[in-house]
């Protein structure tokens, strides 16, 4: 069963006051990974930089950001709303200081024609959701309570629970098909007690 927890709406629900920002950040989001980019106003966005969906990642990409020399409160942070996979991300940023807007992949597309652009991956999307951070600074998101933050933390350590399940099972199924005996005790492949040695053919003759 899928839990989404309220308040979190695509539709961002603070108003934006008109702040000049003095950098846009774009981040695509994916299921594993997301890819960040930034743009000044009037700029060509930035080459795009990939991150994996790990708190490890979350720490690099604030890092990566900060290496502007600017304050998180002169960026505004841009994404869109892919299922549930932004929230964690989205929660990380709002506490480190971030502003943020979740918006609906909607409006994303309508921007992105509005640019005519009509190639699709995700550096051109963080790209263009940096762009479009500097020069609509759509409204801010509003995170959820601090029990959503929590059940989030729950939810990140089942998956981590899954992933070493799935990999106990796949390690349980090699071992199911080994051709070499295995020791009842330790579970390690049985040696033999000697060296093998092949038997020498050398000084023999075939017997016709």
């Amino acid at each position: 069963m899928k839990l989404v927890p309220p308040n979190t709406d695509p539709t961002p629900s603070s108003p934006n006051p008109r702040r000049r920002y003095k950098l846009g950040v774009g981040i695509d989001i994916a299921a594993r990974t997301f890819t960040a980019a930034t743009c000044e106003l009037d700029e060509t966005p930035s080459k795009a930089h990939n991150f994996t969906q790990t708190p490890e990642d979350f720490i690099r990409l604030e890092k990566h950001l900060l290496a502007a020399g600017l304050l998180p409160t002169d960026m505004l942070v841009v994404m869109e709303a892919t299922g549930t996979y932004w929230i964690e991300l989205a929660i990380f940023l709002d506490s480190r200081g971030f502003p943020l807007s979740v918006i609906n992949p909607a409006t994303a597309r309508d921007f992105a024609k509005s640019l005519l652009i009509k190639l699709k991956n995700d550096r051109i999307d963080a790209q263009m959701l940096a762009r479009l951070a500097i020069t609509h600074k759509p409204a801010l998101w509003t995170p959820p309570p601090l029990i959503y933050r929590e059940l989030t933390q729950r939810l990140a350590q089942r998956n981590d629970l899954v992933a070493m399940r799935t990999s106990l099972t796949n390690q349980l199924h090699a071992l199911s098909v080994c051709r070499l005996p295995i020791s009842a005790e330790c579970g390690q492949p049985l040696r033999l007690a000697g060296p093998y040695h092949r038997p020498s053919t050398q000084g023999t003759r075939s017997r016709n």
